[in-house]
Protein backbone atom coordinates (compact mmCIF):
# COMPACT_ATOMS: atom_id res chain seq x y z
CA UNK A 1 0.00 0.00 0.00
CA UNK A 2 1.13 3.50 -0.48
CA UNK A 3 1.15 5.77 2.44
CA UNK A 4 -2.60 7.58 2.57
CA UNK A 5 -3.00 11.17 2.69
CA UNK A 6 -5.19 12.69 5.63
CA UNK A 7 -6.92 15.19 3.26
CA UNK A 8 -9.92 15.90 5.25
CA UNK A 9 -7.46 16.54 8.33
CA UNK A 10 -7.56 20.60 7.91
CA UNK A 11 -11.52 20.59 6.77
CA UNK A 12 -11.64 18.53 10.03
CA UNK A 13 -9.83 21.30 11.91
CA UNK A 14 -11.30 24.42 10.30
CA UNK A 15 -14.99 22.98 11.25
CA UNK A 16 -14.00 22.23 14.99
CA UNK A 17 -12.36 25.38 15.23
CA UNK A 18 -15.84 27.17 14.09
CA UNK A 19 -17.64 24.84 15.59
CA UNK A 20 -16.07 26.37 19.34
CA UNK A 21 -16.08 29.90 18.25
CA UNK A 22 -20.02 29.38 17.46
CA UNK A 23 -21.11 27.61 20.93
CA UNK A 24 -20.54 29.85 24.12
CA UNK A 25 -22.46 32.52 21.75
CA UNK A 26 -25.02 30.35 20.66
CA UNK A 27 -25.57 28.16 24.07
CA UNK A 28 -28.83 29.49 25.57
CA UNK A 29 -30.36 29.84 22.01
CA UNK A 30 -29.38 25.78 20.99
CA UNK A 31 -30.82 25.04 24.21
CA UNK A 32 -33.71 26.31 24.05
CA UNK A 33 -34.37 25.42 20.24
CA UNK A 34 -33.69 21.71 21.32
CA UNK A 35 -36.20 21.85 24.15
CA UNK A 36 -38.86 22.28 20.84
CA UNK A 37 -42.07 19.69 21.65
CA UNK A 38 -41.81 19.16 17.90
CA UNK A 39 -38.35 17.06 18.57
CA UNK A 40 -38.99 13.25 19.40
CA UNK A 41 -39.05 12.25 23.09
CA UNK A 42 -36.66 9.05 21.85
CA UNK A 43 -33.53 11.12 21.29
CA UNK A 44 -34.25 14.52 22.77
CA UNK A 45 -36.30 13.25 26.03
CA UNK A 46 -39.84 13.21 26.40
CA UNK A 47 -41.67 16.06 27.72
CA UNK A 48 -42.86 13.96 31.47
CA UNK A 49 -41.97 15.59 34.38
CA UNK A 50 -39.43 13.73 36.73
CA UNK A 51 -41.06 12.50 39.30
CA UNK A 52 -42.57 15.17 41.45
CA UNK A 53 -41.15 18.05 40.07
CA UNK A 54 -43.73 19.57 37.25
CA UNK A 55 -40.78 22.22 36.50
CA UNK A 56 -38.06 19.72 35.33
CA UNK A 57 -39.24 17.94 32.40
CA UNK A 58 -36.86 14.66 31.30
CA UNK A 59 -36.24 16.64 28.50
CA UNK A 60 -34.33 19.24 30.41
CA UNK A 61 -32.31 16.72 31.70
CA UNK A 62 -31.59 15.38 28.49
CA UNK A 63 -30.50 18.58 26.48
CA UNK A 64 -28.76 19.73 30.52
CA UNK A 65 -26.38 16.68 29.31
CA UNK A 66 -25.99 17.42 26.13
CA UNK A 67 -24.86 21.14 26.59
CA UNK A 68 -22.50 19.98 29.40
CA UNK A 69 -21.18 17.34 27.05
CA UNK A 70 -20.49 20.04 24.54
CA UNK A 71 -19.30 22.49 26.89
CA UNK A 72 -15.99 19.80 27.81
CA UNK A 73 -15.77 19.31 23.95
CA UNK A 74 -15.19 22.73 22.90
CA UNK A 75 -13.15 23.03 26.56
CA UNK A 76 -10.10 20.87 25.54
CA UNK A 77 -7.26 22.29 23.75
CA UNK A 78 -7.01 18.82 21.78
CA UNK A 79 -8.10 18.69 18.11
CA UNK A 80 -11.33 17.61 18.56
CA UNK A 81 -11.41 13.75 17.69
CA UNK A 82 -12.86 12.07 18.01
CA UNK A 83 -16.16 13.15 18.75
CA UNK A 84 -18.36 12.49 21.94
CA UNK A 85 -21.23 9.90 22.33
CA UNK A 86 -24.08 11.23 20.35
CA UNK A 87 -22.68 14.93 19.02
CA UNK A 88 -25.11 13.38 15.83
CA UNK A 89 -28.20 14.91 17.77
CA UNK A 90 -26.51 18.27 17.43
CA UNK A 91 -27.01 17.39 13.89
CA UNK A 92 -29.60 19.56 11.37
CA UNK A 93 -30.09 15.89 9.99
CA UNK A 94 -30.54 14.27 12.91
CA UNK A 95 -32.82 17.10 14.32
CA UNK A 96 -34.68 17.07 11.11
CA UNK A 97 -35.22 13.29 11.28
CA UNK A 98 -36.39 13.64 14.75
CA UNK A 99 -38.96 15.90 13.99
CA UNK A 100 -42.06 14.88 14.20
CA UNK A 101 -44.29 14.68 11.07
CA UNK A 102 -46.26 17.83 10.10
CA UNK A 103 -43.69 20.02 12.81
CA UNK A 104 -41.25 22.36 11.48
CA UNK A 105 -37.70 21.11 12.67
CA UNK A 106 -36.17 23.76 15.11
CA UNK A 107 -33.05 25.84 13.10
CA UNK A 108 -30.05 27.45 14.22
CA UNK A 109 -26.77 27.90 12.27
CA UNK A 110 -25.24 25.94 15.30
CA UNK A 111 -27.03 22.60 14.08
CA UNK A 112 -25.51 23.52 10.59
CA UNK A 113 -22.22 23.73 12.18
CA UNK A 114 -22.29 20.41 13.51
CA UNK A 115 -23.45 18.75 10.87
CA UNK A 116 -20.75 20.24 8.66
CA UNK A 117 -18.19 18.76 11.83
CA UNK A 118 -19.95 15.35 11.75
CA UNK A 119 -19.38 15.13 7.99
CA UNK A 120 -15.43 15.76 8.51
CA UNK A 121 -14.83 13.62 11.09
CA UNK A 122 -16.98 10.56 9.36
CA UNK A 123 -14.21 10.82 6.33
CA UNK A 124 -11.51 11.67 8.60
CA UNK A 125 -11.94 8.39 10.82
CA UNK A 126 -11.99 6.90 7.34
CA UNK A 127 -8.98 8.02 6.56
CA UNK A 128 -7.76 7.07 9.67
CA UNK A 129 -8.89 3.72 9.18
CA UNK A 130 -6.99 2.90 6.12
CA UNK A 131 -4.08 4.82 7.63
CA UNK A 132 -4.19 2.33 10.29
CA UNK A 133 -4.12 -0.52 7.78
CA UNK A 134 -1.41 0.83 6.04
CA UNK A 135 0.48 1.05 9.19
CA UNK A 136 -0.28 -2.38 10.16
CA UNK A 137 1.88 -3.39 6.25
CA UNK A 138 4.66 -1.19 7.25
CA UNK A 139 4.54 -3.43 10.30
CA UNK A 140 4.34 -6.79 8.81
CA UNK A 141 7.70 -5.38 6.27
CA UNK A 142 9.85 -4.26 9.28
CA UNK A 143 9.23 -6.08 12.59
CA UNK A 144 10.64 -9.59 10.90
CA UNK A 145 14.37 -7.77 10.57
CA UNK A 146 13.96 -5.87 13.79
CA UNK A 147 12.86 -8.49 15.90
CA UNK A 148 15.70 -10.77 14.68
CA UNK A 149 18.02 -7.81 15.06
CA UNK A 150 17.12 -7.31 18.69
CA UNK A 151 17.07 -11.07 19.36
CA UNK A 152 20.78 -10.78 17.89
CA UNK A 153 21.92 -8.38 19.95
CA UNK A 154 20.46 -9.62 23.74
CA UNK A 155 21.94 -13.36 22.45
CA UNK A 156 18.36 -14.81 22.39
CA UNK A 157 16.85 -17.62 20.98
CA UNK A 158 13.09 -19.38 20.78
CA UNK A 159 12.31 -22.75 19.59
CA UNK A 160 11.45 -21.47 15.99
CA UNK A 161 14.69 -19.31 15.88
CA UNK A 162 16.35 -22.50 15.92
CA UNK A 163 14.11 -24.17 13.13
CA UNK A 164 14.81 -21.26 10.91
CA UNK A 165 18.40 -20.99 11.08
CA UNK A 166 19.04 -24.47 10.39
CA UNK A 167 16.54 -24.53 7.42
CA UNK A 168 18.45 -21.18 6.28
CA UNK A 169 21.92 -23.26 6.83
CA UNK A 170 20.56 -26.00 4.92
CA UNK A 171 19.27 -24.05 1.90
CA UNK A 172 22.59 -22.16 1.12
CA UNK A 173 23.47 -24.10 -2.24
CA UNK A 174 26.58 -22.59 -2.76
CA UNK A 175 28.52 -23.56 0.49
CA UNK A 176 26.74 -25.67 2.74
CA UNK A 177 29.19 -26.94 5.65
CA UNK A 178 26.46 -27.65 8.09
CA UNK A 179 25.11 -29.77 5.46
CA UNK A 180 28.39 -31.54 4.83
CA UNK A 181 29.38 -31.64 8.73
CA UNK A 182 26.13 -33.73 9.05
CA UNK A 183 26.56 -36.22 6.39
CA UNK A 184 30.58 -36.87 7.56
CA UNK A 185 29.41 -37.87 10.92
CA UNK A 186 26.36 -39.72 10.35
CA UNK A 187 25.12 -41.97 8.12
CA UNK A 188 21.03 -41.52 8.82
CA UNK A 189 18.65 -39.17 10.74
CA UNK A 190 15.96 -39.66 12.31
CA UNK A 191 13.59 -37.22 12.78
CA UNK A 192 11.08 -37.68 15.90
CA UNK A 193 7.82 -36.00 16.18
CA UNK A 194 7.98 -34.48 12.58
CA UNK A 195 5.54 -31.87 12.72
CA UNK A 196 3.61 -31.93 9.09
CA UNK A 197 1.37 -28.70 9.89
CA UNK A 198 4.96 -26.54 10.41
CA UNK A 199 6.60 -26.30 7.23
CA UNK A 200 9.38 -24.99 8.18
CA UNK A 201 10.38 -28.48 10.71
Amino acid sequence: LEKPTLKTLSDFRKAYRRLKDQWLPARSEVMKALRDPALSGTYYGSLNPVGNDPATTKRDLKIYAMSEAMDKYTAINGGGFPLFKNFENFTAGKILKATRKKESPPSHDFFTTCEDLYRCADALQTELENYLVYLKTQLFEEAPAALKKRKSESNVQFFDDLLILVKEALADKKSNPLAVAIRQKYKAALVDEFQDTDDVQ
